[in-house]
């Protein structure tokens, strides 16, 4: 069985990936970092002319595949003056324009196995707002669990999640902090969550979740523990 992890080289992704090779599957994966894998592409997903040649060569490298996570993100907080359109731009293409790119090239794909599956990764900021400084990444979130949604309605045969993630302990999240607390240190107790979750025993709890066919398309909300709730209610 084979799964295409689109950002799995670090934090979370890398996670997924360990856990989907436990689970007996090859994890081909595309991000932008160079790794010495064949079963790896290079790739900036926020551009749609680089993607669609990383889509290309995969589809025509791997003629079947299983499973596809999406898991590449992007944030960058800034006071709400600096919001440009701009902005909003980058974290809509950045977040939900390669998915919805993904979606559409790789949907055939998945027709031809008997249990296909499409994910996309949402955060905390998925199901509320609250902060002023990431506005620009909560309406992408927001988005991309409303496309979720969408697909999921209108492709009964295609089991389709979107996985609310808690703040996990790796450098991209260390760095969203360092940058909040320099444009506003009084944000430190509304923003952030008092413990930093692994991000292997999120992507463990998540991927034991996914492969439960049991368990149907939907929203869930993954606490640090690692419990699973559908519909983002509150563990």
């Amino acid at each position: 069985m084979k799964a295409l992890i689109l950002g799995g080289t670090s934090g979370l992704g890398l996670g997924i990936v360990t856990s989907l090779e436990k689970k007996g599957y090859h994890p081909i994966t595309l991000s932008r970092q160079k790794i010495d894998s064949v079963s790896h592409y290079k790739c900036d997903l926020g551009d749609i002319g680089t993607s669609l040649e990383a889509f290309s060569r995969i589809k025509r490298d791997h003629s079947s595949l299983d499973l596809i996570v999406c898991v590449a993100g992007y944030v960058s907080p800034t006071n709400l003056e600096n919001q440009t359109s701009e902005v909003y731009d980058q974290h809509i293409i950045r977040n939900l324009g390669y998915v919805d790119l993904a979606f559409d090239f790789f949907k055939e794909v998945l027709r031809d196995v008997s249990h296909p599956v499409f994910v996309t990764i949402g955060s905390r900021w998925s199901l509320k707002t609250g902060c002023t400084e990431l506005l620009p990444y909560i309406a992408a979130k927001h988005a991309l669990r409303l496309f979720t949604q969408q697909k999921a309605r209108i492709n009964p045969w295609l089991k389709i999640n979107n996985y609310c993630v808690p703040q996990m302990h790796t450098p991209a999240s260390l760095d969203v902090r360092k940058k909040l607390l320099e444009i506003n240190p009084y944000k430190k107790q509304k923003v952030f969550d008092k413990d930093l979750a692994d991000p292997t025993a999120i992507a463990s709890s998540l991927i034991t979740h996914l492969l439960d066919y049991d368990n149907k398309s939907g929203v869930y909300s993954i606490h640090q523990t690692g419990k699973i709730i559908r519909n983002g209610n509150k563990p």
